[in-house]
């Protein structure tokens, strides 16, 4: 989500057809799983990060 509002926010030059491409397949994908991941957060905040106490974070 940071790399299409880091996208989005480019208004100094156009994007590439690359840059166009990819930036439309993001966002499509974002919108596509947008239920999945709200679920998946609201899942982490009511029972705990998976595996928190085997993961090793510096």
């Amino acid at each position: 989500m940071h790399q299409v509002e880091e996208a989005t926010q480019r208004t100094d030059s156009p994007l590439t057809t690359a840059e166009a491409f990819r930036l439309a397949r993001t966002e499509a994908w974002a919108q596509e799983n947008a239920a999945a991941i709200a679920e998946r957060r609201a899942w982490i905040e009511a029972n705990g990060t998976p595996l928190a106490d085997l993961q090793v974070l510096s």
